[in-house]
This record gives structure tokens, sequence and C-alpha cells, in this order.
């Protein structure tokens, strides 16, 4: 029997909300973290062959993630800017196939596998190249799919293992397809629409898109500064070129109707390679560029250096991929994993709500007194969760709790309560078809004990969709999955009240977006924004969002999340986009449990990850993630 903890002063207060950042993305380019030595150094050299001695600078584009327009250009003469520049591909090419992607095994057959987690992104991030016959392998790709679509124990039995072992066979036959060892990748059309994330079909709803995917670099500009980057960046072909031929990053293939029959770009390894070349070009008449060079290299004025722009990008390439290579073990899920459950071991919050908890993360299991409503089996959170309940929520969200203070309650007892926030079109109320891109609800129950009644706790974590306040597209869609969280809350909080039960309601999330998005909505017409429902209080501690929701005491759901001085959530950014709100149903006035927030990361740790050139960096190696959590205490009833 599992021991019950009573005590007030016991871990039973503490709640923490957080993005604990999806396998593999550590990896990207906008991601890599550098020493603050070498950045200096790499940023001085790249000041330096950015000028091409007549004060032509060379060009690139900045790191997005919006692809309406062409992102500005600006000189390629920082680390961050070289690594953002990649970025630019990688965003509008590589983010969209990885995390949360199945593959369609048969055309036409709607029935999708599997998440394939990061194993076609490793094509790109993870290229290995011998300088000396400019040769690229992929070492990683194997070991990705076996994490990905690997046997699953217990589980792994009769059509799932058959349908398992299909991915892989296909996974493997396309790798051939794509890969060519001038570090090279070629995407076919036919191939990459056998590809889906979430409900979104890769290449008609992402590569496609307007706004997403890389349609734009292959549009004509007037603006002679993108132009200039284009050259080293993208072109559109009638047909791919052979994998030698490839002038720039990337190229993509139209059909005469515009739309994309195929992608052929080089691996991120390739690609840094290959700035260099042409950085190292573009300063061959630089009076400063051999001196520039050799300090980085730390290479004495007698030591002559390369003579091809080739072999001296080459030399370049060495020492910033020892760099890279640090960088990515010290920021592997394997270590980012332990922090993370060092920090929730220390705090010891009696619940937690987690997203971009992917299927890797679940796999490394949680600490043994915690149980998760999506785990893997063999975990500790396996073995604490009910073997007679099924598991919950949808992509990468969880609630994960202390199993010594509360027993999961299953939904099936509590008709109207799903284990995911629905769309309208899913409750059957209407057309609509957005809810978050991951949920999951869970209704927790802890017992009644000498100095407590018994009290229900209805938990939701979610994720809503990313992309900055000028997408305004992506705006609706963030307000319409609010929406549909506080309707999932109202009719369960209807069907609890109705059964004569009280308790408290906890939604933490990454809303992706700042309070007064949903409260003052600029560039939205006035039909879009009603009926209002956000409201920013002004509280003694700084701005406080509260949710309005029918059913609740109060008609509101009140945010608790550190305000004030907490001025960053999303490492690299001065912005709070995470957030946790407390609520509660049928208890009196005065029975309503205070949160009180609370700070577990430090105002120096806020500090150094709202720095936009060195947050990530800091945030990972500090807390495992490239977001802060957020946390409160609440006072139990008795």
């Amino acid at each position: 029997a599992r021991g019950r903890i009573t005590a007030l002063d016991e871990p039973m207060g503490h709640f923490v909300q957080w993005n604990v950042f999806e396998d593999g993305l550590s990896d990207a380019p906008g991601t890599i973290g550098l020493s603050a030595t070498f950045r200096a150094q790499l940023d001085e050299l790249l000041q330096t062959l950015c000028n091409s001695g007549a004060g032509e600078p060379f060009l690139g584009f900045s790191k997005s993630r919006n692809f309406f327009t062409l992102p500005p250009t600006v000189p390629l003469n920082s680390a961050s800017r070289l690594f953002g520049h990649v970025d630019v591909l990688y965003c509008s090419v590589y983010h969209h196939i990885g995390g949360e992607v199945a593959i369609e095994i048969e055309m036409g057959n709607p029935e999708k596998g599997t998440s394939i987690g990061n194993t076609l992104r490793s094509l790109f991030l993870h290229s290995e190249v011998d300088l000396d016959t400019l040769t690229y392998t992929t070492p990683r790709f194997t070991d990705t799919m076996n994490r990905a679509v690997g046997s699953r124990g217990s589980e792994d039995v009769g059509e799932r293992s058959i349908w398992h072992h299909k991915q892989k066979e296909w996974l493997l036959n396309l790798k051939e397809r794509v890969i060519s060892p001038n570090g090279v990748l070629t995407w076919r059309g036919e191939d990459v629409e056998r590809l889906w994330k979430r409900d979104s079909n890769v290449l008609r709803d992402l590569w496609q898109c307007r706004t997403q995917g890389p349609a734009i670099f292959g549009e004509n500009t007037a603006d002679p500064d993108g132009a200039q980057a284009l050259l080293h960046f993208c072109r559109v072909v009638p047909s791919l070129s052979a994998p030698g031929d490839l002038r720039g990053l990337f190229e993509i293939e139209l059909d005469g109707s515009g739309r994309i029959v195929g992608v052929q770009s080089r691996t991120f390894q390739s690609s840094i390679l290959f700035l260099l070349q042409a950085i190292c070009h573009h300063s061959c008449e630089n009076p400063k560029a051999k001196d520039a060079i050799r300090r980085f290299l730390e290479w004495p004025e007698t030591r002559i250096l390369p003579s091809t722009t080739t072999a001296l990008a080459s030399v370049l390439y060495s020492r910033l991929h020892d760099e890279m290579i640090q960088w990515s073990e010290l920021s592997s899920l394997e270590r980012r994993h332990e922090k993370v459950w060092k920090l929730v071991s220390d705090y010891r919050p009696c619940i937690a709500t987690f997203v971009e908890f992917c299927p890797e993360w679940r796999k490394l299991g949680l600490p043994l007194q915690y149980a998760s409503a999506r785990h893997s089996s063999g975990d500790g959170a396996a073995a604490n969760w009910p073997s007679d309940m099924p598991q919950r929520g949808k992509g990468q969200a969880t609630v994960v709790f202390d199993t010594r203070c509360f027993d999961p309650l299953p939904l099936e007892s509590f008709p109207g309560i799903p284990p995911v926030v629905r769309s309208q079109s899913e409750r059957g109320v209407g057309d609509c078809k957005i809810a978050p891109k991951s949920s999951c609800i869970v209704l927790l129950r802890r017992p009644r004990t000498e100095t407590s009644e018994e009290l229900l706790y209805l938990v939701v974590s979610v994720h809503l969709d990313s992309a900055p306040p000028s997408n305004l597209t992506k705006v609706r869609i963030r307000r319409q999955q609010l929406r549909a969280v506080l309707e999932e809350v109202r009719i369960a909080v209807k069907t609890l009240k109705g059964s004569g039960r009280s308790g408290v309601v906890v939604i933490g999330g990454d809303f992706n977006a700042e309070r007064t998005e949903f409260v003052h909505c600029e560039g939205l017409s006035q039909d879009e924004i009603e009926p209002q429902y956000a409201s920013i209080a002004c509280a003694d501690d700084g701005p406080q969002l509260k949710l309005h929701c029918e059913g609740l005491d109060g008609g509101t759901i009140e945010e608790v999340c550190p305000r004030g001085q907490t001025t960053c959530t999303r490492a690299g950014k001065a912005m709070v986009i995470d957030f946790a709100f407390v609520g509660t149903f049928g208890l009196a006035a005065d029975e309503l449990p205070k949160g009180t927030p609370t700070q577990i990361a430090t105002l120096a740790d806020i500090e150094a990850a709202s720095n936009p050139v060195s947050g990530t960096f800091s945030s990972i190696l500090t807390f495992g993630s490239d977001h802060l959590p957020v946390s409160f205490e609440s006072e139990y009833l008795p």
C-alpha cells in the first residue's frame, strides 16, 4: 500500500507548469549554444570576413519562423546570424518533418503509424563530414529511428509489431533515396506527401503553406539586398540539380501550377561549411582577413594558411564543429532529463503540467513517487498509473502528479469529461475544428484525511499554436484554442457540480502568446474578439490574466504564476508565454484556496535567459529546457 501524506506542510502545496523542450530541438541551428569565449572569437572572425575589403557585406536572412515575406536581410557577421541564416532553412523545411510526424505507409490509406519523431529531421541535423574527401555520412539516423519506432516491449505485438516493421522498412528505403555523399538531401513530392504532422499533410499543408513553408523563397523580389541574400540561399529550378551542382543552401522544384514537387538542400553541417567557403571567398581581397583567421585558429604568423578557400573553410569548420559537438553532448536529452528531474525532486510539486513531453522524454521515466497520464511501459509512471485506466491526452501534453497525494479517477465515471480538449466539431456543436495542438485532462481525488475533506482537482495541460502576434491567422487560432479549453472546463465543472462534487481547477500551459494578445487583440475585428473571455487585472506584483468561465466560483479562473520581476519564460526573449491558473467550483467564498506565486528561477536566471544571443544556451544548461518553469504554492482546504 502506498503511504499517504496528511500534513499540510508536505509537498501537497506546489504546482509547476513547464515546457520541457522536445527531444532533438536543442540541435536545431537557431538553438546551438556556444561558450562565451568561443562565441566572441567567432564573432570577431565573421565581423572581418563579412567585409569584402571594399565595404560590401556578405548578406543573409535573419532568424524567422514567419514567411509572409522574405525575412529581413542582415550581414552574417556574428555567430548568431550565421546560425540564424541556416535556421531559416530549418524552420521552413525541416521543422515540419520532425516531432509529431507520422507516415502514411500505403498511399490512399488514411491510417498513419506511430510518430517517427526526429528520424527524418536527423538527416539534416546530424551529418558528419570527412574534411579530406568532403564526403558526408548520417551516423545518427538508425539510432534515432530505433528510439522513435523501435520495439515497445510488451506493447509491440501482433498488428502493432507489423506496423512498426513497415515504418522502419519505409524509412530505410527513403533514406537511400534522400541522402548523397555530397552532404545534400533530395526530397521528392511523392515521398513527402506521405508525411503527416498531426492533422496537416507536410507537403500540401506545411511546405506549400504561404506563411510556414519555403515557397516565399521561390518568388521574385524587388529588394536588392533580399535578391543578394537569395543568391547563396535558395533558387527555383525546373528540375532539381545533381546533388554535386547545388549552388545555394537549397533549391525548390515547382510544377506548372506553382506547387512544390521537390526540395533539395544541404545538411546543417554541409550548410555551415558551404557558407564558410562563400564567406572566405567574399573576403579574399580584405587585407585584414588573414590576420583575423590566424587569431581565430590561434596560429602563429609563421604558420602558412591554406591557399584555397575550400581548404581554408575546412580548417575553420573543424574548430567550429568541435564546439558544436560539445554543445550536442551538453544538451542531450539524457542530460536535460537529469536537470529537469533534479529540479522537480528539489521543488517537490504535487501536480505538474508538462508540454513537449515527447515519446523520447516519456521513455526516460519519472521519479518513483510520480505518475503521468502519458507514459511508456516500464517506467515509474507506468507502474503508478492504474493498469485498468487508459492513458490520457493527445500530442505532447501530460499531467504529472504525486501518487502519495492523489488518486486518478476514471473519466468514464463522469460522462461529459473527455481526456483531451476537443474542438466544436469534435463536441458536435459546430463546424470549427480548432483545438489545442496538445492537451491532457486528468481528474484527481485528494482523499479525506483527519485534517481535510475529500477534494477533486480537474487538471488541464495545454500547448497552443506558435507564431508571433504579427501572424493574425495564428492569433485567431490561439483564440479559438483557448475558447475550446474554457468550454471544456465549463462542461466538466457542470458535470461535477451536477453530481454534488466540489473542487479545484488548475490549467497549466505554454500559450505561445503574451497576456495582452488574449485581451486587446490588435489587428482583429470587433466581431472576432466578442464575446470577450479574458481580462487583465492590475495586481500589486504585476498584471494578472483572468479567464472567464461559467460555472467556476466568481466566474473566472485566475493566473497565479509569478509576475512583476518575471519578464521571461521563453529563453532568448523577454516575454512571458507560460501560464498557470487556479479556480474553484462549489466552494464557499471564504474557502477559496489561495495561490501564491513561487520563483524557481532566480532573477539572475531570468536575466540570463532573456538575453537574445545567449539566453537559450544559459537556460538549457541551467534548467534543461529553453523554457523556464512557472510555479505557485496553494493552501489546501481543511
